[in-house]
């Protein structure tokens, strides 16, 4: 396998090829796409065109939050679940890292997300993304089509209930999304996943001012690139 640089939202390929921001590959707990030899591609591309370090974010308990609502587990049992997800992805990772020579290795940073909440601004942003969520109809129904869309083929697309509780999952990475963060003083701002989507188009629009002008001024918007890395 093999990846192929797909769709860039928020700067040229150039500027991505040239090297002018930090790399980190996204990944999702319930994307399949996610396999050990795409991993595996990615990092090698990502450190290939990254500034200083390249980062590899386990989304862990974000994703407990789809235990919690879909499995129906309690908030204790879906994180628990979550982070023992996220333990055995690390040792996935670090099998890919140790063969890779040691100037790249010392290279790589592993991220989790609850190293992301610890961003600063990042509970604040997400008191005030969440205030406009409950306030702003439109920008409502913009996260909810999304949830949709993401579950088009599943029952949970026609379970409004769910759809709505979801939408916790869109506003708890809206920040990370729109805002990249820090790691170990290293700013990372340019993230890759294996598809261009709805979300990554939303977060776009948003980011330019041609949507939500009010989310763009209420929170300290900072680039945050999407590249689309398809598996070839």
């Amino acid at each position: 396998m093999t990846v192929q640089l797909g769709i860039i939202r928020g700067a040229s390929q150039e500027e991505v090829l040239g090297k002018k921001f930090n790399i980190y590959v996204g990944i999702s707990l319930g994307n399949k796409d996610f396999t050990k030899e795409y991993i595996k591609d990615s990092l090698d591309w990502a450190l290939k065109h990254s500034k200083e370090r390249t980062g590899l974010l386990i989304a862990d308990t974000l994703h407990a939050i789809n235990y919690q609502i879909k499995d129906g587990k309690s908030i204790e049992s879906a994180r628990k679940k979550a982070l023992k997800k996220g333990d055995e992805l690390i040792v996935i990772l670090k099998e890919i890292i140790d063969l890779l020579p040691q100037n790249k290795q010392n290279k790589i940073d592993i991220i989790r997300w609850d190293d992301i909440k610890k961003n600063p601004g990042y509970e604040e942003s997400i008191i005030k993304i969440t205030k406009e969520f409950n306030e702003n109809k439109e920008f409502k129904e913009s996260i909810l089509d999304i949830i949709k869309a993401h579950f088009e083929n599943s029952h949970v697309h026609n379970s409004p209930g769910i759809i709505q509780e979801l939408s916790k999952y869109i506003i708890d990475e809206l920040p990370t999304l729109l805002q990249g963060f820090t790691f170990n003083n290293i700013r990372y701002n340019c993230y890759t996943y294996p598809e261009d989507n709805i979300l990554t188009k939303f977060i776009e629009d948003i980011s330019n001012k041609k949507r939500f002008k009010e989310i763009h001024n209420i929170l300290e918007i900072k680039e945050n690139i999407s590249v689309e890395l398809k598996a070839v």
